[in-house]
């Protein structure tokens, strides 16, 4: 069993090396429209991966501002999202706040799978 980003067992699926049980998101992917969701195999689970872009602790507000703006013109670019697909990845754009409250609603999700597990990093 692996749990991976779609894109590499994708191209395994295509050549016949594995075949996809589920995918974890919350819908399935547009990528493999026929594959269910963990949820729907009768798995109560779903998570999401997610690609983010972070700055220095203390990096000013009006720092930060211009950032998110010179991104979100950037995930505009029929180019970049294009680039994004190729690698079977959905685009999408979030401001910072959104950022930070997906962040702690992921954290919510997972603290107390995590902490029952009894897993360290140590």
């Amino acid at each position: 069993m692996i749990i991976d980003t779609i894109y590499e067992p994708m191209e395994m699926s295509k050549s016949g090396k594995v075949r996809i049980l589920a995918t974890t998101g919350e819908r399935r992917s547009p990528f493999l429209p026929n594959v269910p969701t963990l949820r729907e195999s009768g798995i109560n689970v779903s998570a999401d991966a997610y690609v983010a872009l972070y700055g220095p602790a203390g990096m000013s507000a009006d720092k930060v501002q211009r950032l998110s703006k010179a991104l979100s013109e950037a995930m505009q670019s029929p180019e970049l999202q294009k680039r994004i697909q190729q690698f079977a990845m959905t685009h999408s754009y979030s401001t910072p706040t959104e950022l930070a409250q997906l962040q702690a609603t992921t954290l919510a999700q997972w603290e107390g799978p995590i902490k029952s597990s009894g897993f360290s990093a140590d």
